[in-house]
């Protein structure tokens, strides 16, 4: 049984606490599912990282001196961050020779940097917008 009220609003909280029992399990079940979630958005969170991965999600491949002509760091510095991402389990390596090569650990990662960045970009255009 639903214990669901209405509450009246005053600004953005709730003046009864009330809720729907129901979902609240559901969707509890769904949460708790989501665990390591905030660790992929907390190495994302870097902006050098971030550059490197959506680097990534535009190539299938990049060896380490690419990346770091990309993003504009040493190879020592793009290094760490690779491994990083590597230890992660977002990027993986593969050595040809005496090149390294790096991609993305699968294609989630990558749809959800381009996504990322979509979001970001109409964000950025709403807000010259309304700068207007």
């Amino acid at each position: 049984m639903s214990t669901r009220k209405r509450a009246v609003l005053s600004g953005q909280v709730c003046e009864i606490f009330s809720y729907d029992e129901a979902t609240v399990a559901r969707i509890r079940k769904q949460v708790a599912a989501s665990q390591g979630l905030s660790r992929i958005f907390k190495v994302l969170g870097d902006e050098t990282r971030a550059k490197i991965v959506y680097a990534l999600a535009q190539a299938e491949r990049l060896c380490v001196c690419d990346i770091a002509q990309i993003v504009g760091l040493s190879l020592p510095a793009v290094s760490h961050h690779l491994r990083v991402l590597r230890e992660l389990d977002i990027a993986r390596a593969n050595k040809e020779g005496k090149m390294v090569f790096y991609s993305l650990a699968d294609e989630h990662v990558a749809s959800l940097v381009r996504q990322g960045a979509e979001h970001a970009s109409e964000t950025k255009t709403k807000g010259q917008k309304a700068k207007r």
